[in-house]
């Protein structure tokens, strides 16, 4: 039976059984269609056709012995050309014009699962994003047939008793398989949908975002209850609510996906720091892939081995910050100035080495405290940190800490002379201390592939992929916006480890040229023994090849760092350095 209403192109699609409840629910969640959305046609496919009158296309389903082989032929048979599949415990309470118009440039959108799935097969990687079928819109088109052909045949290949099992195996089966055909596609558009296109919950809850899409097993009243508790926009207060966050999603390939608010990032590029006079420096050979290289102003990069007439500096008032985003090698450049004898602020509170940094952390217990408690008056945390605006180190409240600052660092500088700290926060919390501090500043910055970065994260303090992507790019921006004007030493985490020799002769020649009395490339051998094999914890060949692409604005950033690696004596900041637009969604969720 079919009966036809609205524009015949875009409508929401649901997907029924016999189940007397799943009947109700479906009834339930076309009536929030309705209501959000007057005259927004809609469609189901059953084997109760006549449960469902009130439908504009209700399609007879003519053999319910495979549920799943069905579900999958109606995302190409439903009459829409666009469309939004629903499972039936959903409610919609926002328009889904958003969500058609991402269709415009993808064949597929789907939301994120709240469960991480895995493989069984080992194929799919574990950081690969883990759909959530009951949440997805389909533009038809011939892109997609062929897709929907390989996740039928991978459906048939997947035994379902080797699959975790929450409630009924089958819809485990589904996005298992539906995860899997995304993986090994390289020619499907598909995003992954933004945490309010995809809001699971089993009692009312806020979140802190109004959501489009409830989902639940539950009344109608319940939904309704539930719809009117998250539009009041408040953080979610109750156990039972659960909010699925989104991903950036590496794929096999040069395919970049993202989604935070159901938008795609637009390309970024990078400004080069201005064109200078560049003198020679040697540079040790890399296999690059061959591709175009787009032309790029170099930064100055002065050679640190030749120490300036009359002493330098006054490096007794040195202070050498170690700047570098968690995870990327802070650590590792920290205890290395520390064999070059420089006063360790903190000393007597570090870290303790752990499983995660076995050789240490140099990072004072105090410090992070301290920088801690600015990120959270400014609103964030280390993991989730604010987007500062320019001056905003220069607020009443803040100057009014200086004294405070200094006399706490004071207390914890074990003698006077040039010293050095760590702290990953000092990417974000610099300007603060530039003020406070009456000292000559220079600071080493290390950085790292930001895939890796995110891996590590995710290891240590399972920090989601895509949180410590985003991460990544805003601590890497603050880095080089904060550092602007002081010396720099700027080094890539993969090459110290790799020529641990080269990386002694650089940190004495900065050192040198800062005027730091005494300092030779004697410690060559200790750096070595320091940097040896067991400190890298992530090498690249431990990720998952399909998870090493880089988004396209930070390989811009990426490619940006190599070119500047290298002593600068006097950094200029980029200007414009621009985070991409995604990266304040992700982590304005993740506060």
């Amino acid at each position: 039976m079919e009966s036809g209403a609205g524009d015949g192109s875009r409508g929401v699609a649901y997907f029924s059984a016999s189940d007397p409840g799943s009947v109700d629910r479906i009834l339930a969640s076309r009536r929030s269609v309705v209501a959000a959305m007057p005259g927004m046609a809609t469609a189901v496919c059953t084997d109760t056709p006549s449960a469902f009158e009130d439908f504009d296309h209700v399609i007879a389903l003519d053999d319910a012995g495979d549920l799943l082989e069905a579900r999958i032929r109606w995302m190409t048979g439903c009459p829409f050309e666009q469309a939004v599949h629903l499972a039936p415990t959903t409610y919609v309470s926002g328009d889904l014009a958003g969500l058609f118009g991402l269709l415009e440039k993808f064949d597929l959108a789907v939301a994120q699962s709240l469960q991480r799935i895995t493989d069984p097969s080992g194929v799919v990687p574990d950081s690969f994003f883990s759909p959530d079928t009951g949440v997805m819109a389909v533009r038809r088109s011939g892109t997609l047939d062929r897709f929907v052909g390989g996740w039928r045949s991978r459906l048939a290949t997947v035994d379902p008793g080797c699959l975790p099992r929450s409630g009924m195996a089958a819809p485990g089966l589904f996005d298992t398989t539906l995860r899997a055909a995304l993986f090994e596609d390289s020619e499907l558009r598909f995003i992954l949908l933004g945490p309010e296109y995809g809001c699971w919950f089993e009692e009312p809850g806020v979140l802190a975002v109004p959501p489009v899409i409830l989902r639940a097993a539950t009344t109608e009243e319940r939904f309704e209850a539930a719809a009117r508790a998250l539009e009041r926009n408040v953080r979610p207060t109750t156990p039972g609510v659960h909010i699925a966050s989104s991903l950036l999603v590496p794929r096999r390939g040069a395919l970049e996906i993202v989604a935070t608010l159901g938008v795609a990032p637009p390309p970024r590029r990078v400004p080069p720091l201005p064109s200078r006079a560049q003198p020679e420096r040697a540079q040790p050979e890399r296999a690059q892939p061959e591709r175009a290289q787009p032309e790029r102003a170099q930064p100055e990069r002065a050679q640190p081995e030749r120490a300036p007439s009359g002493g330098g500096i006054a490096s007794d008032d040195l202070l050498v910050h170690v700047l570098g985003m968690h995870r990327s090698g802070t650590s590792a450049v920290a205890g290395t100035l520390a064999l070059f004898d420089l006063v360790l602020i903190g000393q007597a509170d570090f870290m303790r080495p752990d499983h995660i940094n076995p050789r240490g952390y140099f990072e004072s217990q105090t410090i992070r405290a301290v920088n801690d408690r600015v990120l959270e008056a400014l609103g964030g945390t280390w993991s989730a940190p604010p987007s500062l605006p320019e001056g905003w180190q220069e607020a009443p409240g803040l100057v009014a800490m200086t004294a405070q600052l200094r006399k706490i660092v004071e207390n914890v500088t074990p003698e006077p002379g040039p010293a050095s700290w760590k702290d990953p926060r000092l990417c974000l919390t610099l300007p603060l201390w530039r003020n406070a501090l009456e000292r000559v500043h220079a600071g080493v910055f290390v950085y790292r592939n930001p895939v890796e970065v995110a891996h590590s994260l995710y290891r240590s303090q399972r920090v989601a992929h895509s949180q410590g992507m985003a991460l990544w790019e805003r601590y890497t921006c603050a880095a080089l916006k904060n550092a602007a004007g002081m010396p720099l030493l700027v080094v890539r985490y993969d090459d110290l480890l790799a020529d641990p020799d080269g990386w002694s002769g650089s940190v004495a020649g900065f050192l040198a040229v800062l005027g730091v009395r005494g300092t030779s490339d004697s410690h060559a051998e200790e750096v070595s023994d320091f940097l040896g094999s067991s400190l890298r914890r992530e090498r690249p060949v431990d990720v998952p090849q399909a998870d090493l692409t880089v988004l396209p604005g930070q390989q811009d950033l990426l490619e940006f760092l190599d070119a500047s690696r290298g002593f600068h004596p006097d950094w200029p900041c980029p200007e414009p350095l621009l985070e991409g637009e995604w990266v304040d969604g992700m982590l304005r969720w993740a506060t």
